[in-house]
């Protein structure tokens, strides 16, 4: 199977391992699953010293602890010598035709700018039989920004950003790139490669949508704005 966009810390490749599968991670960050010089070299390089210093910090100070606790929950070891994590760009997949019979991916492809390429590689390197599975974090929602003070907005919502800023206010949400494209615009482009086979939202902010905001933020239904996360099962054509 394929991780796509598995992230620095690959957490979803180390268990599709974990639990036996045959699994390569791509991502366009430098990935090393030792964590040696040379890793923390070609990541400086690759993505600039502001972030570099943050990967760089966050493992120091925190990835232990976080390794092991997904560990525990796991109920097994994470093995990382052998991990199969590679620099990769997901529109140029470099692996043959029906290659994989499982292709996963977890809130990367808000950040695309080229869906419909993603989509076709996607589809080219899955088996005739192959699934993949998707989920989005949909840019209009209440978290879609990327602003860590409405990361949770449900449990702890924030009592200094406006909720639904990046939409009343636009400019660079939470210093990431997104397309800012809605659930309807995904669905879209799935369909056009794809069988769709399951579709599961999430919501959330559901007792922060007065009416007065609502009216506000007309250009969106109310369905944009309280769904967090698409989540589609595919199944080739």
């Amino acid at each position: 199977m394929l991780d796509l966009g598995c992230g620095q810390r690959f957490s979803a490749t180390l268990l599709f391992r974990a639990f036996g599968a045959r699994v390569t991670g791509i991502d366009t960050d430098v990935l090393d699953p030792r964590f040696g010089a040379g890793a923390w070299l070609r990541i400086a390089r690759r993505n600039g010293l502001e972030r570099f210093a943050k990967s760089f910090v966050r493992h120091a100070l925190f990835d232990r602890p976080y390794y092991r606790e997904l560990s525990r929950k796991a109920g097994r070891p994470l093995r990382f010598p052998g991990l199969d994590v590679r620099l990769m760009d997901a529109g140029a997949i470099a692996f043959a035709d029906a290659h994989f019979d499982l292709v996963h991916s977890n809130a990367v492809f808000e950040h695309l700018a080229d869906v419909p390429r993603v989509l076709a590689e996607t589809a080219r390197i899955l088996r005739p039989k192959g699934l993949a599975t998707i989920v989005v974090h949909l840019f209009p929602s209440l978290s879609g920004g990327h602003d860590p003070e409405w990361a949770f907005p449900d449990e702890a919502p924030s009592r200094r950003v406006p909720p639904w800023g990046h939409l009343r206010k636009p400019g660079a949400p939470g210093g990431v790139f997104l397309n800012r494209w809605r659930a309807t615009q995904f669905l879209e482009a799935f369909e056009a490669r794809f069988r769709i086979l399951e579709v599961e939202r999430r919501t959330e902010g559901d007792r922060l949508l007065t009416p007065d905001l609502e009216r506000e933020l007309s250009a969106y239904t109310r369905e944009d704005l309280l769904t967090r996360t698409l989540r589609v099962v595919l199944g080739r054509r």
